[in-house]
């Protein structure tokens, strides 16, 4: 009897057919190794007891769970393309499609698994490639004890008030950059920066934050609100990407209809507009 699935090794085996009503159990394997973490977005570590699952044409192929280091790992595994989802309590199912696992080891790049925000909260995640080293988060807005001031919460005041902080500061690849807005103010303005803190070569110091390549992210406690990535500069030097602003809205005055057009996003409360611009900042001008 010869046994097929794609992806898997062909299974032959030489049966016998009695008169009797009768089962038969054949395990098939492939020939993919698989690794992998999956990372919280709060810490930076390993997120443990997360279910990966690898999905085909929409059935499940394989499922694994995380380990207390937030690894998974799995030989005999099929080859071919999958979807690949990460799922866990108190966090946003994170997906990963077109997913290729080839025979041999296949070392699956670092998934970050969100926590969800409270209500009202907004959760901004940077995340990139190996290199460069080190990304910076940086975010300034109104203070809420007084909101003609503004705070700049970076990997030097990470928690400049009690309104936002820095959660998680990645100085070594791929991130994950946490920032937490826990109070949002009205009728003001909010800025978000990308530092290239340690470009390879200063020259181009802002196409490696495009070539990393740098994604940031804006959540809700509703999921992803919000997905930025960079343009090449034209000004390869300049090291400050300038990814978005948050337009507040005053309380009780909803902006215009024509206001969620004009923005990336748009709620009652605030709008997000993509910005995209490149400057040039020296490292003690953060």
């Amino acid at each position: 009897m010869e046994v097929y699935r794609n992806g898997y090794t062909t299974l032959i085996d030489l049966i016998t057919i009695s008169q009797s009503p009768d089962s038969l159990l054949m395990t098939l394997t492939g020939d993919a190794a698989v690794l992998g973490s999956i990372i919280d977005s709060q810490t930076g570590n390993g997120l443990p007891s997360v279910t990966v699952s690898f999905t085909r044409d929409g059935l499940p192929e394989f499922v694994l769970t995380t380990n207390d280091s937030g690894r998974f790992e799995i030989t005999g595994a099929p080859t071919g393309n999958f979807t690949m989802t990460a799922e866990q309590t108190g966090f946003f199912t994170r997906s990963v499609e077109d997913l290729t696992l080839q025979e041999g080891s296949n070392e699956i790049p670092n998934a970050i698994a969100v926590s969800r925000p409270k209500e009202g909260e907004l959760r901004i995640v940077l995340s990139w490639g190996e290199y460069p080293l080190d990304l910076d988060s940086h975010l300034t807005g109104p203070t809420v004890v007084d909101d003609t001031k503004r705070f700049h919460v970076y990997w030097d005041n990470k928690n400049p008030e009690e309104a936002v902080s820095l959660d998680v500061d990645d100085v070594f690849s791929y991130g994950p950059e946490a920032t937490t807005i826990n109070n949002i103010v009205p009728n003001r303005v909010y800025y978000y920066y990308v530092h290239n803190y340690e470009p390879r070569d200063a020259s181009v110091s802002g196409t490696e934050i495009a070539d990393s390549p740098a994604v940031v992210e804006v959540y809700d406690v509703t999921g992803l609100i919000a997905s930025f990535t960079p343009s090449l500069p034209v000004t390869p030097t300049n090291n400050l990407w300038h990814v978005f602003r948050i337009s507040t809205w005053p309380e009780g005055s909803p902006p215009p209809p024509s206001a969620y057009e004009a923005y990336t996003y748009c709620n009652s409360v605030f709008c997000i507009v993509f910005t995209d611009d490149y400057y040039f900042v020296r490292l003690n001008e953060e």
